[in-house]
């Protein structure tokens, strides 16, 4: 009995000390696992930018186990995640604009105008538009309207409207300025030998080329040689335009449409604007009215 006894506690032990292990590895590797789903769910949830929102303690650190699958977790992540926020996104830029100017190549150098274009080009211009045409006496007198009450004058609209003229919108970097260098002063040409006056010009009124004086000065002759040239408004004249013409008559439409409250606001705003445009010209009903009985009374004359 003593030995059956001591094989029946052998065995109980044995049979305990099994259960203790499986029991044992088993609540490892659940705890392990919890472990691991916690750093994989942590890396996941951190930002692009590799800073996560809420940082685990400098305690809690992974088994050996769970090293490996935290980091091809995050590499998955790395992989899939887009690029970071750069910090100049949202920041409006300023409008990138490229300056324009016009030139004139004049009739006293109209013969040299292939050779002219060519230095254009390689000066580093654009040439946005090209015009050969002849300009009357009046033309030219509106052309240099800033002229007006010199006394070269009449000489100089004269001597404009002599021949054929080469009109170009050039664009470029600093264009006014640049072609205005290339091309050199009206007077004392001799001081500036490189320019192109020194070399096409004849006289100090016949003096081969023109070019813009200011920005403003551009636009308009731009306009002048080309009218069907499409200008970009300054934010000043956008803000006035909308201000004078816009704003009242669409506050109006907004207006009638949130007493309305229409299923579909766009269309009915969009059939409100046209029927209310100022622009647009109104028709009396009372003439109307009118009208329709003269004409009614002309076609009764024809009858009889």
């Amino acid at each position: 009995m003593e030995a059956t006894s001591e094989e029946t506690s052998e065995f109980v032990s044995e049979v305990t000390s099994e259960a203790e292990s499986e029991l044992a590895s088993e609540v490892t590797s659940e705890a392990e696992s919890e472990l691991v789903s916690e750093v994989t769910s942590e890396v996941a949830s951190v930002p692009a930018s590799g800073v996560a929102p809420d940082a685990a303690p400098p305690s809690a650190v992974a088994p050996e186990a769970a090293v490996p699958a935290a980091t091809s977790e995050a590499t998955a992540v790395s992989a899939t995640a887009p690029a970071a926020t750069p910090e100049t996104q949202g920041v409006q830029f300023p409008r990138i604009y490229v300056e324009r100017t016009l030139a004139i190549i004049k009739p006293d150098a109209i013969h040299k105008s292939e050779e002219i274009e060519d230095i254009i080009l390689t000066s580093g211009f654009t040439i946005l538009q090209k015009r050969k045409l002849q300009l009357s006496p009046e033309q030219c007198s509106d052309f240099y309207t800033e002229h007006h009450g010199k006394l070269t004058f009449p000489k100089l609209t004269a001597y404009m409207s002599s021949g054929p003229i080469i009109a170009l919108t050039l664009a470029g970097d600093n264009a006014i300025a640049h072609w205005k260098a290339i091309i050199g002063p009206v007077r004392d040409v001799e001081s500036h030998p490189d320019c192109l006056r020194a070399r096409y010009a004849t006289s100090e009124l016949e003096n081969a080329l023109h070019g813009s004086e200011s920005f403003h000065v551009a636009e308009r002759e731009i306009k002048f040689m080309f009218p069907n040239t499409l200008t970009v408004p300054t934010r000043e004249e956008t803000e006035e335009y909308l201000s004078r013409y816009v704003n009242q008559t669409l506050l109006q439409g907004l207006t009638e449409l949130c007493k309305h409250k229409p299923l579909n606001p766009c269309v009915w705003l969009a059939e409100w604007l046209l029927k209310n445009n100022p622009n647009k010209p109104q028709i009396c009903d009372e003439v109307a009215e009118d009208g329709a009985e003269e004409l009614q009374g002309k076609e009764h004359i024809d009858r009889i």
